[in-house]
């Protein structure tokens, strides 16, 4: 019963046919009715469908990332949701921005999916390391993230929640971009072991390519779980390629 869902690679409303929809409202609808009868709240969606066949993933299926938020507990700011549309995201997922509020202070939200490091070379063979042919666009699509950010009105009781599948590594450009330079943003993944903090695996390869980064005020904490609820299962029990991450954030 989390207050905020972050959302990735939501289809459109007739999934992977090829099509002119792409809304998502009947697809938002199937998850929130079945969040309900599993006694969950009853969430309300935030959503902008995508220009048809620009957004990556299956062919058809339209992948978008959204929220659910529980309108019982937060409030959402009236611009939300809006875009970072920057050319860096041409044919990738647009980062959906997202503010509420909670208890007399601000959250906002970034549901990223960067790139994929699909068509990058694999974990094992000669070529060390492997050529991975989309990272300048992450690190371009970082780079628009990061601008934005800087572009908020400063307000020391906002937190700010960048979230979402990087496709990247902590290690790596895309998210030292927004961990090692101003505003500097604190990845929640880091606080926890190594062997807590996979979130996918590849040809065995367990990895962590998911991640939440915190800009936080005074008097603001935050903590986060990796939730193994499908990397390390076997293929018959997942239900996604991906974990999920339970982020808390305290005001005082």
């Amino acid at each position: 019963m989390p207050d905020i869902v972050a959302l990735q690679e939501m289809q459109d409303n007739d999934g992977g046919q090829y099509g002119e929809v792409v809304a998502a409202d009947q697809t938002l609808k199937l998850l929130i009715d079945a969040i309900v009868a599993a006694g969950g709240p009853a969430y309300q969606p935030l959503s902008i469908d995508p220009l048809d066949d620009t957004s990556g993933g299956q062919p058809g299926g339209n992948i978008r990332v959204a929220y659910l938020y529980n309108p019982a507990r937060l409030t959402p700011h009236a611009s939300t949701p809006k875009q970072i549309d920057a050319p860096a995201f041409g044919r990738s997922r647009l980062p959906l921005v997202a503010s509420f509020r909670f208890r007399g202070s601000e959250v906002t939200v970034i549901n990223v999916h960067l790139s994929s490091k699909s068509g990058s070379g694999g974990a094992y063979g000669a070529i060390q390391p492997p050529i991975d042919p989309a990272e300048p666009a992450r690190i371009a699509q970082a780079r628009a993230v990061r601008d934005f950010v800087r572009s908020l009105p400063a307000d020391s009781n906002r937190a700010v929640v960048v979230l979402g599948d990087f496709n990247a590594f902590w290690y790596e450009t895309p998210l030292l971009l927004l961990t090692g330079s101003e505003p500097q943003f604190k990845n929640l993944a880091l606080d926890e072991p190594p062997s807590e903090r996979i979130s996918y695996v590849f040809d065995g390869n367990s990895q962590s390519l998911d991640h939440a980064l915190t800009l936080l005020g005074p008097g603001q904490s935050a903590t986060m779980k990796t939730l193994h609820v499908n990397s390390v299962q076997p293929d018959s029990r997942k239900v996604s390629d991906h974990d999920p991450k339970l982020v808390r954030i305290t005001f005082q």
